[in-house]
């Protein structure tokens, strides 16, 4: 862990420092994340990172993400989360079908995405 944290972050987190900051206090303070020294957690066993990332978008916000492919840390994840949850791939199919389903005594059917953070 020691040389992941000298590694650093991903060239497009330096670029964005600013903004991943405020977005990592703004998680901590919804209560998402907590924010711990590495220095006060290094001993501990199991410990895995995932270096900051951002995904530059052209037409959007860029997006902080966390990189959890490295290091081990998506194998040692474990997938709690119900199926239909959308990043868990099942949530589009699980839509086409009640979409296609639907009783059309209701009308026409209307679908809208949010971010909950935004």
């Amino acid at each position: 862990m020691d040389d992941t944290v000298k590694k650093g972050c991903h060239p497009t987190a330096q670029k964005h420092a600013a903004f991943i900051a405020q977005e990592m206090l703004e998680f901590a303070e919804s209560g998402y994340w907590t924010i711990l020294p590495y220095s006060k957690v290094r001993h501990l066993p199991g410990l895995r990172g995932s270096p900051a990332h951002m995904k530059e978008e052209l037409d959007q916000k860029d997006r902080f993400l966390a990189d959890h492919s490295n290091w081990g840390v998506n194998e040692h994840t474990l997938a709690l989360a119900p199926k239909e949850a959308m990043q868990f791939r099942g949530t589009f199919y699980h839509l086409l079908y009640l979409i296609r389903h639907a009783d059309p005594k209701y009308g026409i059917i209307y679908l809208a995405k949010f971010d909950l953070k935004d």
